[in-house]
């Protein structure tokens, strides 16, 4: 048995992880089993853990967000996909970002989610990064809107939202930390995106589109 690098993926068994987006500052890949852990292990102390995949105690942080990604991966669907990419910037882990898409052949909608570490907050990374994969939606895989929400606290998830151009589209109550909270929903159309704004190069999607449901 010999070592295995990124370069000697079987991408004709799973293309995804030829794939590829570049920004100005940023690259986000599909993470290998190497990358995962240590991303993880990166994840903020205020993270919100998606509920269907509680904490649990020690590093139940990184063990929760592991168990979310290889359910994410390994229950891949045309109808329902969910894409989980690690975010690099200037050769370092920052974060995370997800593009989902539910019955997307037909309904032609995306959603996002995403997470930084705490050093790389305020810097526009998050905005970027959120560009990045809006970009692969619309300009790449004939996405007509995408979809985001935040907790009415989170003023820097929806102040991202609103400068790429979503709009309010009304609000949900969830439970949240034992208590009802209002979660705002933004929803951002094809006709309001601008791609010459965030110019991003998408590398190694043509094997990836019947994956997508893609155009």
């Amino acid at each position: 048995m010999g070592r295995i690098d990124h370069d000697d993926l079987r991408l004709d068994l799973w293309p995804l992880f030829g794939l590829r987006l570049s920004t100005a500052k940023l690259e986000l890949r599909l993470p290998t089993e190497h990358v995962l852990l240590h991303l993880v292990s990166l994840a903020p102390d205020d993270l919100e853990m998606d509920p269907a995949w509680p904490a649990l105690p020690g590093s139940g942080r990184a063990a929760g967000l592991l168990r979310w990604y290889w359910r994410a991966v390994g229950e891949w669907k045309v109808d329902h996909w969910r894409l989980p990419l690690a975010v690099w910037s200037e050769g370092e882990l920052v974060g995370f970002q997800e593009l989902e898409g539910e019955r997307f052949p037909v309904l032609r909608g995306v959603e996002s989610s995403s997470w930084l570490v705490s050093e790389a907050r305020g810097l526009g990374i998050g905005k970027e990064m959120r560009a990045a994969v809006l970009s692969l939606a619309f300009d790449h895989l004939g996405a007509e809107r995408a979809i985001s929400g935040a907790w009415e606290w989170n003023e820097s998830s929806l102040g991202v939202s609103r400068s790429l151009g979503y709009v309010d589209n009304g609000w949900d109550i969830h439970e949240h930390e034992g208590k009802p909270g209002v979660m705002r929903r933004l929803v951002l159309e094809k006709s309001a995106w601008d791609p010459t704004l965030w110019p991003t190069e998408v590398e190694g999607l043509q094997p990836c589109l019947a994956w997508f449901g893609g155009a």
